[in-house]
């Protein structure tokens, strides 16, 4: 059987034609990749929610309240001071009847005592005239030292003020020491043995003064010692017009 022989030029040809088609192939796909992902860069991402949860909007504005300031503990924060208690010119509440307390405005709050030598002293049957209400001990060098002056201040107003002295947490025989050895005469002294007026009266830091008008509303105070020029401003904050000659 004679073989079959082919031509070397007819081989070739048929070679050229296969490598031409497969780089034409080649080229399709680059070009299909190269089209998808230009598609895909050409877009923004998809955001995925979760099937029934509902996407939640972000505030465009500040909370009511809050603009142009930042919230209560935030940077940036001022901070609001408390409003002083609202009083008419008899310095009652708005509601017509004075809030009891210590601060200027309010109704003092009840004062009962012992008297020294016998008797009671009630704030509120000295209603009708100003009051100078003083806490005091014996073991305290600077009430002791204003004692004296005060008894000045007694003899110059005479019936136009009272003064009341309250002794915090001693008994009689230390209280009774305690006048004779700086020689008032013209100052009650009441006796506060247990504390309870003291603390009704938040008077911790002796001395602690008050004074408080003829309708027993608290005019004035000082915590801690004073001289003269601050108990005639205590004075006048119940009695406007007192001239005191020292």
């Amino acid at each position: 059987m004679a073989a079959l022989t082919v031509p070397s030029a007819v081989v070739h040809s048929g070679a050229m034609r296969a490598t031409f088609f497969g780089v034409m192939v080649a080229v399709v796909l680059i070009l299909v990749a190269s089209a998808t992902i230009l598609s895909q860069l050409g877009s923004p991402p998809e955001t995925v929610t979760p099937s029934g949860v509902a996407e939640t909007e972000r505030p465009t504005a500040a909370p009511e309240g809050l603009a142009g300031s930042g919230a209560a503990g935030s940077p940036g924060s001022e901070p609001t001071s408390s409003a002083e208690p609202t009083t008419g010119a008899d310095g009652s509440a708005d509601n017509g009847s004075p809030d009891v307390g210590l601060r200027v405005g309010q109704k003092a709050p009840a004062l009962i005592v012992a008297r020294l030598g016998g008797g009671t002293i009630d704030l509120a049957e000295l209603r009708g005239g100003p009051v100078w209400v003083n806490f005091t001990a014996s073991w305290c060098p600077t009430c002791r030292d204003e004692l004296s002056l005060m008894e000045r201040f007694q003899a110059a107003l005479e019936d136009e003020l009272t003064i009341v002295v309250v002794d915090v947490r001693e008994d009689e025989a230390t209280v009774t020491a305690l006048v004779e050895d700086v020689g008032v005469t013209l100052l009650p002294f009441g006796l506060d043995e247990d504390g309870s007026v003291q603390q009704e009266w938040g008077a911790y830091a002796l001395p602690v003064h008050y004074w408080v008008d003829g309708e027993g509303i608290v005019r004035g105070f000082v915590f801690g010692g004073a001289g003269p020029e601050q108990f005639l401003e205590g004075v006048r904050s119940v009695l406007p017009d007192a001239e005191i000659e020292l």
